[in-house]
């Protein structure tokens, strides 16, 4: 093996040049830099092949030929000739993401028992849909191949099963050679997020394969019988001994028996947990605090099984970025709808490409369901949670970022575990830190202003959203000096006036008075107010003519959509769920009115896009909404947990169109003045400059 190269990339081709540009290239976008591209041409007999190999010969791509052999066979002769020390087997008409090879060797490197590493994949094509497996172990595999065929593999793991077996030419040979490293006593593990792309054709691999799965399967369970004859593992007979100790030992009864049956799963085997959720979701549902336990437990708790023993010795983890361009980090916990979020978005979606490197890393576990909004701007996403379990973990991949994406600064907001790690990272770099703080929470565990008071020494910049906030954090301790304001900002071209009928056309909705909540369904936005509110004018008048809409997502939907129910607001409360970027200004534009009955605010992104949008909002009066709105003027106060006030400003804003053009023209107005996106793009790039000089 070349001690240079990380990585080989075998794909084979049998007549599939058209295709062949696109998994080359997907390959040279790579994060990761120290691989090679092996190309297998196994008989290939049409021209766009022929053109496709020489192509790739003049690209500098290793490209070997033979008589048709099948798919196996080509793998294992690209294999047998591969320098690196990791091997992906990628089909020549599939994909990989950017930052696939460099999270999986990372994974490798650091996992000495790990024999392979899995991925999420979404299909194209075709057919459009993402597959979302659990991790590949015995368990898991047994009811089915719950590892993606293109998923990076030792190559001693490769040995151990003696490759891919040249026999299976029908399909499912990959299931196989799975199968065999597992028996074999290697670990997989999975990186949940979707970082490979799998091509659908009318004929291709994958429809042979289901017309002959039985046949297949047949075969497959006869060569591994340690897996398909051995007991079946099922949860009582996983934790019953455990169960009938404890549960003779408590006075507690069906309670303790009930708690213990939680515990018991989770901290016996936490790899059965994930699998058991997989396949039997409803059941773990149904087990009060189960998943809310697997969570918590999995921050501490290895994804693999990780021996003591020496790391063989490895090629390094070489990247390929733009080093002469300053990369900036952006340490967030997660990336979710939210005004943190939005504002984190934004800047990056503006920032001077010529001069900065966006460098995203979220520290918590979490679906993350904006993480493709944000690859839009930038190939360096890492959910760190998905590499590293521990506080250790995090901070070795975190110095990985920081020297190979010439890091030049650090901007961390909201992030518990990014604020713990800063005086080791503080100590390791000498690079400049900024504390951006959205808002703040007195009585809350997490609040954030006096988490980055208490780390000052380690910061050289608190970043405040509104003048209120600024003043608060100087109170908490901060010198003023290290203390600076920068309002959000909006896009005002995305967000302006209009009529749209998005809503009427998407969500069926057709009255056109449309009252609307837009936020993340938790209790800091107080949803359930909105809900009160909508009771109280039902209370009042006939509503006939007017769609109360609620958008978003959160922890209180459940608890919502009961509440809906039994107050007899079926069919005038709708609930949209989360909505993407585009949908919002759409919305928007259909809205009448926003109503905002938060408790705490920073400078609420979604108030500055619906005064943008010229629609008037009637927010609490608490600090934030009344930094951006002038009562009566640009848009209306009420005081907190004021059901009957919130009513009447809806009710007054409805009935008084005088009052309703006045409030909306100066919204608009306000925006227009004072936070564009523009300006703070420029405020921000402006300290990013002075700090890094």
């Amino acid at each position: 093996m070349d001690q240079g190269i990380l990585v080989s990339v075998v794909i084979p081709c049998y007549n599939q040049g058209k295709y062949l540009y696109e998994a080359v290239e997907s390959v040279r976008r790579s994060t990761l830099a120290n691989y090679e591209i092996i190309i297998v041409d196994d008989g290939s007999t049409d021209e766009d092949t022929r053109l496709a190999s020489e192509w790739a010969v003049r690209q500098g791509i290793k490209v070997i030929r033979q008589e048709n052999q099948g798919l196996p066979n080509a793998r294992n002769a690209g294999i047998s000739i591969a320098r690196g020390q990791y091997i992906l087997a990628l089909d020549a008409d599939d994909l990989i993401g950017p930052t696939y090879l460099e999270k999986a060797a990372w994974v490798l490197n650091n996992s000495p028992r790990v024999g392979f590493v899995t991925v999420w994949l979404r299909q194209f094509g075709i057919n459009d849909s993402s597959w979302r497996p659990p991790k590949a172990t015995v368990e898991s595999m047994r009811e089915g191949n719950a590892a993606v065929a293109s998923s990076l593999f030792r190559r001693k793991a490769w040995e151990d099963a003696g490759g891919y077996d040249g026999k299976m030419l029908f399909g499912y040979e990959d299931y196989d050679f799975w199968l065999s490293i597992l028996e074999k006593g290697w670990n997989s593990f999975l990186i949940p997020e979707v970082l490979f792309y799998y091509r659908v054709k009318p004929v291709s691999k994958f429809t042979v394969e289901r017309q002959k799965h039985g046949e297949i399967m047949r075969i497959i369970k006869a060569k591994h019988p340690g897996i398909f004859n051995a007991p079946a593992v099922t949860l009582k007979s996983r934790i019953r001994i455990i169960l009938k100790r404890k549960a003779k030992e408590s006075a507690l009864g069906r309670f303790a028996v009930r708690r213990l049956w939680r515990d018991a799963l989770v901290l016996r085997d936490h790899d059965f947990l994930a699998w058991l959720k997989w396949r039997l979701f409803p059941l773990v549902k149904a087990v009060p605090g189960a998943l809310a336990l697997y969570r918590r437990i999995k921050r501490y708790k290895s994804n693999t099984t990780k021996p003591k023993g020496i790391l063989e010795a490895q090629a390094p983890l070489e990247v390929s970025c733009a080093k002469k361009k300053d990369g900036i980090l952006y340490l967030v916990p997660w990336l979710e709808m939210g005004g943190a979020d939005k504002v984190n978005l934004d800047l990056i979606m503006s920032l001077e490409k010529t001069a900065f490197h966006p460098v995203v890393a979220t520290t918590l576990h979490n679906d993350h369901p904006w993480h493709e909004k944000f690859c839009k701007y930038t190939d360096d996403v890492f959910h760190l949670d998905n590499l590293e379990n521990s506080l250790d973990g995090k901070l070795s991949f975190l110095e990985h970022l920081i020297r190979t994406r010439n890091v030049r600064l650090i901007q961390i907001s909201n992030s518990l575990d990014g604020y713990s790690l800063l005086p080791r990272i503080k100590e390791k770099f000498n690079i400049p830190v900024v504390s951006l703080v959205h808002s703040y929470a007195p009585s809350d565990p997490w609040d954030y202003p006096r988490v980055a008071v208490k780390n000052d020494r380690y910061i050289d910049l608190h970043v405040a959203v509104s003048d209120t906030l600024a003043q608060w954090m100087v109170f908490l301790g901060c010198s003023v000096e290290k203390v600076s304001t920068v309002v959000n900002g909006v896009n005002t071209d995305l967000f302006q006036p209009g009529k749209n009928d998005w809503v009427k056309n998407k969500l069926d909705i057709q009255n056109d008075q449309i009252v609307t909540f837009i936020g993340r369904l938790a209790n800091e936005k107080q949803p359930m107010e909105f809900l009160l509110m909508v009771e109280e004018l039902c209370f009042r008048r006939n509503v006939d003519k007017i769609t109360f809409l609620m958008v978003g997502s959160g922890p209180q939907e459940l608890l919502l959509r009961q509440a809906i129910r039994e107050k007899g607001l079926t069919g005038k409360v709708f609930l949209a769920g989360g909505r993407s970027n585009t949908e919002i200004p759409m919305i928007l534009q259909s809205t009448k009115i926003l109503v905002a009955p938060s408790l705490f605010e920073g400078l609420p992104i979604i108030g500055l896009e619906a005064m943008a949008c010229g629609v008037p909002v009637i927010a609490s009066r608490v600090e934030g909404w009344s930094d951006l709105i002038i009562h009566g003027i640009n848009g209306l106060l009420v005081d907190p947990h004021d059901i009957r006030g919130m009513a009447d400003a809806v009710e007054d804003l409805l009935v008084n169109r005088e009052r309703w053009n006045s409030i909306s023209k100066l919204a608009r107005k306000t925006v227009l003045d004072r936070y564009a996106l523009s300006s703070m793009a420029s405020s921000y790039q402006s300290i990013y400059k002075k700090l890094i000089s």
